[in-house]
């Protein structure tokens, strides 16, 4: 799955072969064994796809005592899915139901989990505003 993230984010859905996807995966390319797992090309996407949010989600980090912390903790989570990102970014408005999944990995859940942080250290605060906006600062930089 590692290969095929890499290769579709290199090169994107269309300009991905699978025999690419093998030569990254270091089988022989064109031999056909990765239709022994997958049906086709979209399959394979569809699994590197949910590969890569099932492995963001089973990430696990302290939980960050400044705000500093969480945008440094934010910032490395979101290098480690940059594979996944420029999928996104790329491809998958050609598939809809792949996106929401990824968008809520990416942006929702990170904006819920800062308000939930916001809200208990500064209940004063407008936790899911302040959430959105420093989640959008970082997503967005």
């Amino acid at each position: 799955m590692v290969a095929a993230l890499r290769c579709f984010s290199r090169r994107g859905f269309a300009g991905t072969s699978l025999a690419d996807i093998e030569s990254e995966a270091r089988l022989s390319p064109g031999a056909g064994s990765t239709y022994r797992y997958f049906g086709s090309k979209r399959a394979m996407l569809e699994a590197a796809v949910d590969h890569a949010v099932a492995r963001a989600n089973e990430r696990t980090t302290p939980t960050p005592t400044t705000l500093p912390d969480a945008a440094r903790a934010s910032l490395a989570g979101m290098d480690e899915l940059r594979d996944l990102t420029r999928i996104v970014l790329r491809d998958l408005d050609e598939f809809p139901d792949l996106l929401m999944p990824v968008v809520d990995r990416l942006l929702e859940g990170p904006i819920r989990m800062v308000a939930a942080q916001l809200a208990t250290a500064q209940p004063s605060v407008d936790s899911e505003a302040m959430a959105t906006l420093l989640i959008g600062g970082l997503v967005n930089v």
